[in-house]
């Protein structure tokens, strides 16, 4: 076995086991047993969902969350490998207590983070949900979310 290949095998076990660190500090595992999307509902709008970042509980994960609003809620998956295990997620309008546009993916609030989404074009979506207090989602708005008059 030569030293490329077992350093590639030792690199992605390694990153197997940081995926799986991380995926118990995520409340991801929480939230797909309460708001399942249902494979037919998953297939239909498969080709709609954008691929951007996320903010879920102070989790970030960057440009690898595909993510729709539309008039059935919020619609949040992870790209394949992830989604095996992390699977996607269909807010619900009801289940939604909160929506805010902010400027920041991290929702920071000291000044030098402020000055710098004043400078950015891009506009976040904070959600928060009914039955988890102190809890936040957030994904990138998108300006045909307005079109729709889904906000």
């Amino acid at each position: 076995m030569s030293f490329a290949t077992l350093t590639s095998i030792i690199l992605i076990i390694l990153a197997f086991f940081f995926f799986l660190k991380n995926l118990k500090k995520s409340k991801w595992l929480q939230l797909q047993n309460n708001y399942p999307m249902p494979a037919k509902v998953l297939n239909k709008i498969n080709s709609q969902l954008n691929y951007d970042p996320a903010n879920v509980n102070g989790v970030h994960y960057k440009n690898s969350v595909f993510s729709l609003i539309n008039e059935q809620g919020i619609l949040i998956r992870k790209p394949f490998p992830f989604s095996l295990i992390l699977r996607p997620l269909l807010i619900p309008w009801a289940d939604i207590k909160e929506i805010k546009i902010i400027n920041s993916i991290t929702d920071e609030t000291n000044l030098l983070s402020k000055t710098m989404n004043r400078l950015s074009l891009n506009n976040y979506v904070k959600i928060n949900l009914l039955g988890f207090k102190n809890f936040f989602i957030i994904i990138k708005w998108k300006n045909e979310y307005n079109k729709k008059g889904s906000n």
